[in-house]
């Protein structure tokens, strides 16, 4: 189970994706606006941001770097109804690892997020294999 925060100031898109989400079994944090997200992301623990950068004002690309760069692990998905090329490239460039063209399935959203949660698990894993622990003398 996955604690995901969904950045959409449409309150119906917010229910959609808390739905899916939920019947997923993952828990949720819906916020309308880009200074609400940056507050919860610094207090609470979050596997996933999924944003509608057009929503937000008066950039959501620079809210995906100002995400990002609160931690640059975790995973970010674009939901968006602009699906031109220009647009794609942008948010994938700036911060995104996933873009999704709205409407979109359902189901393929979902394996989105999960794709998405699996690769960050994964990253995490690596991270945590990397490190290593020292207690004075032993190193491990």
């Amino acid at each position: 189970m996955a604690t995901i925060l969904t950045i959409d100031r449409d309150p119906l898109q917010q229910e959609v994706l808390a739905s899916l989400l939920k019947h997923e079994g993952h828990r949720v944090h819906p916020t309308l606006d880009g200074d609400t997200a940056l507050v919860i992301l610094q207090s609470s623990l979050v596997d996933l941001v999924i944003i509608e950068p057009a929503t937000q004002r008066p950039d959501g690309l620079r809210l995906c770097q100002q995400i990002r760069q609160l931690n640059p692990y975790r995973p970010l998905m674009v939901l968006s109804e602009r699906g031109d090329e220009e647009q794609i490239f942008r948010a994938l460039m700036v911060a995104a690892d996933d873009y999704t063209i709205k409407p979109f399935s359902p189901r393929l959203f979902v394996a989105h997020v999960h794709a998405l949660l699996r690769r960050a698990e994964q990253v995490r894993g690596q991270r945590w294999q990397d490190q290593n622990i020292s207690i004075g003398e032993i190193s491990l």
